[in-house]
């Protein structure tokens, strides 16, 4: 089973100019006065003494240029700090790693009151339809992506298809059907579900998951997400009890099966 977890820090839209954190700014911005105001005051003597003006400005510049990967500079020599400094055993802890209290109206309920809750959005294939169509889907998404204001996670996981019960139909049916023709058109069909029992066929789902502590926040966003989806032609519903507990299961605890907030048999 192949699982992906975008992580939620990848939005560009809250960064000035798509590039640039606030204390990038103010950091440029001081090495930038800091220069003004040694050339306002010094005398320039020397080579030495035009490298010492401008330093405070190519030294702020340095740390807040964009690097792939890492933001910038700054945040390069900041983990490579982190990474000699510290312990390099790390243990992941999530929004529900072991901090699930209840699962009910299609929200996860931690212990601290946070609300983990989403939308489960269908599959569209817009490959299929003309280039034209594409492009007009692909900057609705765009427009939507960069209309969220709160942090979310985009998950998408492959959940196995159950056809054991269908499975037992046709074979009910195959038994019962006495003329050849549709006895041979119904095996084929047997053959053909035993051929995606075999090969594991999966069903990709995909969410936008959010966390909140009020109920009616909680709601909100999720009615915003659904009309803004349905904005880009895709149609989406709040996550469902049992679809945030196949993501606990998948993403954070490690193919244990989650108990709480069921009705366990006596």
């Amino acid at each position: 089973m192949n699982n992906y977890l975008i992580p939620a820090n990848t939005k560009k839209g809250q960064l000035i100019l798509g590039l640039f954190r606030k204390i990038d700014v103010i950091i440029f911005g001081i090495g930038i006065f800091i220069t003004v105001v040694l050339l306002a005051s010094m005398t320039f003597t020397s080579t030495w003494t035009t490298i010492l003006v401008i330093m405070p400005a190519a030294i702020c510049g340095f740390l807040v240029v964009p690097v792939p990967h890492y933001h910038n500079m700054l945040v390069v020599l900041t983990e490579l700090y982190d990474f000699m400094t510290t312990n390099q055993k790390y243990e992941w802890k999530g929004w529900c790693y072991k901090d699930g209290k209840s699962i009910q109206n299609g929200m996860i309920v931690t212990y601290n009151n946070l609300k983990v809750s989403g939308v489960k959005i269908s599959p569209k294939n817009i490959f299929i339809l003309d280039p034209q169509s594409q492009n007009n889907v692909l900057i609705s998404l765009k427009n939507f992506y960069n209309m969220i204001d709160f942090e979310f996670w985009l998950v998408v996981a492959d959940r196995p298809v159950d056809i054991s019960v269908y499975m037992s139909q046709l074979q009910l049916l195959f038994n019962d059907t006495q003329s050849p023709a549709i006895r041979k058109l119904i095996m084929q069909d047997i053959n053909k579900g035993n051929e995606f029992i075999s090969n594991n066929i999966v069903d990709t789902e995909y969410y936008i998951l959010f966390k909140e502590k009020d109920p009616d926040m909680v709601q909100k966003k999720v009615r915003m997400l659904i009309n803004g989806l349905a904005s880009c032609g895709l149609n989406a519903s709040q996550t469902s009890n049992d679809d945030l507990r196949v993501i606990l299961d998948n993403f954070l605890n490690g193919g244990t099966k989650t108990e709480f907030g069921t009705v366990m048999p006596s």
